[in-house]
Parts: C-alpha cells; sequence; structure tokens
C-alpha cells in the first residue's frame, strides 16, 4: 500500500497515536535505590576529567633551532592522561603537522579509498 492509502485507512491516526501512547507509558520515568547516580564517578579514586583547555600559550612552545613554534609534548601528555580536551584550532594544528610528516616518509604506501576490511 502506499503511504496515502494508508492515511486515508480509518484509524491510521488514532492507531499510531494508541502506539505513542503506548510506548511512553512503558518508560520507567523513576529510579530505584539500586541504580548508580550518574552525577558522580562510578569509581570515585579515579580523578573527574580536566576541565581546563590550554590556551596557545600554554599549548605551543618555541623551537628555537628550527625557528617555529611546536606543540608542548609535556602538557600534552598530562593533559590527555587527565581526559583534557584541545581547542579545535589545536588538535587541527596537530593533525596537519602529522600528516605533513608521515607524508614524508618513504616507507608509506597511497592507497586510493575507501578502503574496506583490515589493513595490516
Amino acid at each position: 500500500m502506499s503511504r496515502s492509502s494508508l492515511e486515508d485507512t480509518p484509524g491510521y491516526y488514532s492507531s499510531a497515536l494508541h502506539q505513542i501512547r503506548e510506548k511512553t507509558a512503558s518508560v520507567p520515568q523513576s529510579y530505584s535505590h539500586d541504580d548508580p547516580d550518574l552525577r558522580e564517578r562510578l569509581v570515585p579514586s579515579v580523578k573527574p576529567p580536566a576541565t581546563h583547555t590550554p590556551n596557545d600559550q600554554e599549548f605551543y612552545v618555541p623551537d628555537v633551532q628550527a625557528g617555529v613554534h611546536r606543540p608542548n609534548v609535556r602538557l600534552l601528555r598530562d593533559h590527555f592522561f587527565d581526559e583534557g580536551r584541545l581547542t579545535e584550532p589545536q588538535a587541527l594544528f596537530i593533525l596537519e603537522q602529522t600528516t605533513t610528516l608521515l607524508t614524508q616518509e618513504p616507507n608509506m604506501l597511497q592507497i586510493d579509498g575507501p578502503v574496506t576490511g583490515e589493513l595490516h
């Protein structure tokens, strides 16, 4: 049956409304005391994620020999261990620099996409 013929069938909309009401009624509205408090850490000994996003003065350090700025590796290591986040420009900078570096490697293969399955 086409959609328009279904909509013309008597009871089509009332049946749909009935199904929506039944589904809504079956959703539990409250939690029992045994459910975990999702506002708290499940493992209290694990510290919460870092909420501070590093600013550019913290993120970049000057590489005097090359005369450019590079990401602060020590800061990033600790920040990522603390589940910290970066700004979008900082993340894009890392991705662009990594892409440039890896494309210069002689052992990298150029593979046309899409690639499906596993590559080893």
